[in-house]
């Protein structure tokens, strides 16, 4: 019975015991579960943190730092992340429990966050194996981190720390190590899951960094071409070069970060104007010279230099090794120690017009930075070309305005839109508002109502590219209407229609003189038109340009069929023409035609009796034309024919008598030295007359003396004077012409007689002997000295 006690009590004892265990494996399997959650909260936890952060890198890491210590159950963790050059891990956030850390930092001197191990030192397996990518997992300090810290120092953080185990986590992203987590626990081992946990940790951590810095390196590009943006827009707002150029010097450090800041312009002939500089301490770079080093190989390749590191540590010359070859840069940056120095051409139409140069005191400062900076010098390109257009531009303008200015006409430009933007002084003048009353009215307010319509369908030839000359009107601020002539010439930006420029010509005294004229004009007419004589006035060609009603009835032309025509051609015949022609002459000579008689004729062919005088018309000393004044003494004559008729008129044969011959030629003699026309003077005697009378009788002697006038008639013209001077002697006197010499008159009256004679019927012939005189007012002599010499040379005949 004892023995089954034993035994029973044994068995519950053994029971017991397994069941002990049993529960103490429970309790440890629901420990691991519950640190297994805990750590995969924490996880969870840091993910969603690192998710949800706000992507600044240096918050983030001091996040991870303290999710590794509370949620891994790690003493410390050292986030280190790898320099620009991956060839140094910094440390960039430390998290441990209690105050170790600050225990730690005591022993070591120094902030343990500022740590730095050699990337590839032979000694630091940690470093090496993170930065190939691997996890190291120490129980020693000192085997993790090697002669990196002394084995004292080490054995002092071990206790320290309490730590077992140590680790180095590498940090990957994208297949590239960013960094590393350096974390001591107190386990002694740790399993695969473990090792899985701190792997999938240091992934999640990596993929948050990377985010974080593509994030942080998004927003700087963002900041940088906001910063670009602004500076463009700032160095492209302002056209004065001086100003573009001082901006560009001001804004470049915000632009790249830059310490210093210089922009070398090249000249025409090939020299550097050094516009502005911000290193006033380099006298060298701030006078014109001739591009050398660096700004000539800028100059002669249009390629830009980067140099991330212009110094090693304690060199003495600059260090430009590099793609760009060896490039002699400027002695005096030695004395500011520039550290990264760029120089980017800034290129115009094709061609390098000047180089920006920036300057830091920091190694690498403008790593990267070479499209920000190209894009930077293109603005300052556009900005100091927009300047330099300006500048030119405004030169022009003002040579323009400043010829403009002087010219006597008045000048107005208005743009597309008609509105005014420039008036010279005479347009101020003319107008009477000053240039800014002038500049912002639209033109149509300078225009008189009634001419606006004229002046709008002008102005729509300038979008044509047409030029237009007319007659306008303007409108002063008087309100006195000015006539004016207007040249207006479109004006063509990029081939489009800008606006036009019109200059206008005052001619206010043409026009009031042209009223003047006009009203003279209707005031003659009148005058003509009451005048009862024909008043003709001619042009240089002695066409007709007015013909008057007194005109219109004296010829029985109308005024439109007179008007143009020549006067001579229109008024006589061929017997009055060459006299005609030569009041003509005597009047073109610029002398006055003094009141003469004459024979015109009418448009049906009949003789007109007339006095005519005429004058010339000059204007200066030029011959324009003449008037002709015509008075019809037709009445006059009519009677004065009959008077003559009875005292001037030989009864037997109607030609005129000693008295009318003597009358009329003298007349005739006068009118001779007026015209410097010749005259012919023939004195003939009727042979046998006597022999005639004492044979056949007086009544046949009588006949045969009508016959013998008959004769002489048909000979001579009607304007000649033919006149029976004594019982057988008779005289002409006829004005000598070409046809009309004195051969030719004599031998046409021999061939009259000749021909009178054949006629026969008669028992005799009728001859005569003739004698020719010649009258020149060149010498002018008497009508009796004019007989007696004609008589002298028919008796020599005779």
């Amino acid at each position: 019975t004892i023995a089954d006690q034993v035994a029973v009590a044994i068995e519950n004892a053994r029971l017991y015991e397994t069941a002990q265990r049993e529960l103490a494996e429970r309790v440890r399997a629901e420990e691991e579960i519950k640190r297994r959650n805990r750590e995969l909260a924490a996880l969870n936890a840091i993910a969603t943190t690192m998710m949800q952060s706000a992507l600044d890198v240096d918050e983030m890491l001091q996040r991870i730092a303290d999710g590794v210590v509370e949620g891994l159950g790690c003493n410390t963790a050292v986030m280190l992340l790898l320099d620009e050059k991956e060839e140094v891990f910094k440390g960039s956030a430390v998290s441990s429990r209690s105050k170790i850390l600050e225990r730690i930092n005591a022993i070591m001197g120094f902030p343990l966050a500022q740590i730095e191990f050699p990337a590839r030192h032979d000694f630091n397996e940690a470093v090496s194996s993170a930065l190939d990518g691997r996890i190291t997992i120490k129980h020693d300090l000192y085997e993790l981190v090697g002669p990196a810290l002394s084995k004292p120092v080490c054995s002092a953080l071990q206790g320290l720390l309490g730590s077992k185990t140590f680790l180095g986590l590498p940090l990957l992203a994208r297949g590239k190590v960013v960094g590393g987590v350096f974390a001591s626990t107190t386990r002694e081992e740790l399993s695969e899951k473990d090792k899985e946990t701190f792997m999938t940790f240091a992934n999640q951590a990596a993929i948050a960094i990377e985010n974080a810095r593509l994030f942080k390196d998004v927003q700087q590009r963002v900041q940088e071409l906001a910063d670009l943006s602004e500076a463009s827009q700032a160095i492209t707002s302002s056209l004065d070069l001086k100003d573009v150029l001082a901006k560009i010097v001001s804004l470049a450090g915000k632009v790249v970060d830059s310490a210093a800041t210089s922009v070398m312009l090249v000249e025409e002939d090939g020299s550097l104007g050094v516009s502005i500089e911000d290193l006033q301490d380099i006298p060298s770079l701030s006078h014109r010279a001739r591009p050398q080093g660096m700004t000539r190989h800028i100059i002669a390749t249009g390629d830009s230099v980067v140099i991330d590191d212009v110094f090693e540590d304690g060199a003495t010359e600059p260090s430009l090794a590099g793609d760009k070859g060896p490039i002699k840069v400027n002695p005096a940056l030695l004395e500011v120690r520039i550290k990264s120095l760029a120089g980017i051409p800034i290129i115009s139409k094709g061609k390098v017009s000047g180089v920006l140069f920036v300057r830091s005191m920091r190694p690498y400062a403008f790593q990267g930075r070479l499209p920000l900076l190209t894009a930077f010098a293109n603005q300052i390109a556009i900005a100091i070309e927009n300047a330099r257009l300006f500048e030119e531009t405004d030169r022009l303008k003002a040579f323009n305005e400043g010829v403009v200015q002087g010219v006597a006409e008045a000048i107005l430009i208005e743009d597309a839109q008609g509105i005014l933007t420039f008036a010279n002084p005479a347009a101020e003048e003319l107008l009477g508002y000053t240039r800014e009353e002038l500049i912002g009215r639209h033109w149509s307010a300078i225009v008189p109502e009634d001419e606006r319509e004229k002046v709008s369908q002008e102005l729509a030839k300038r979008p044509q590219g047409l030029d237009s000359r007319y007659e306008t009107a303007l409108l002063s601020k008087e309100g006195q209407v000015i006539p004016v002539i207007v040249s207006a010439r479109p004006l063509l930006k990029e081939s489009r229609f800008a606006g036009a420029l019109s200059a206008f010509t005052d001619i206010t005294a043409r026009v009031q003189a042209e009223r003047e004229i006009e009203e003279r004009r209707l005031y003659l007419e009148g005058v003509l038109g009451a005048a009862p004589d024909a008043i003709v006035t001619v042009d240089a060609h002695y066409r007709v340009v007015e013909w008057n009603s007194g005109a219109e009835r004296l010829f029985g032309y109308s005024r439109e069929e007179a008007i143009g025509q020549n006067l001579d051609d229109l008024v006589t015949n061929p017997d009055v023409f060459e006299e005609a022609v030569g009041y003509t002459q005597i009047v073109m000579g610029g002398k006055d035609l003094p009141p003469t008689e004459a024979v015109r004729y009418r448009k049906d062919g009949s003789p007109v009796h007339v006095i005519v005088a005429g004058s010339p018309i000059l204007v200066g000393d030029e011959w324009i034309g003449a008037v002709a004044v015509y008075t019809d003494i037709t009445a006059r004559v009519r009677m004065e024919e009959a008077l003559r008729a009875l005292l001037l008129i030989d009864e037997l044969t109607g030609l005129y008598n000693r008295r009318g011959f003597v009358t009329l030629s003298q007349q005739q003699l006068k009118t001779a030295d007026r015209a410097k026309r010749r005259m012919l003077l023939l004195f003939a005697d009727f042979d046998d007359l006597k022999q005639i009378n004492d044979t056949f009788g007086h009544p046949e002697g009588d006949r045969a003396l009508i016959e013998v006038a008959d004769v002489l008639r048909e000979t001579f013209r009607e304007s000649d004077i033919v006149a029976r001077v004594g019982g057988d002697e008779f005289v002409m006197l006829a004005i000598e012409t070409d046809r009309a010499t004195p051969e030719a008159l004599t031998t046409r009256l021999q061939k009259k007689l000749e021909a009178r004679n054949a006629r026969g019927g008669r028992p005799y012939k009728l001859s005569l002997s003739v004698g020719v005189a010649r009258y020149d007012p060149e010498h002018p002599c008497s009508v009796d000295d004019l007989l007696a010499r004609a008589d002298r040379l028919m008796y020599e005949q005779k």
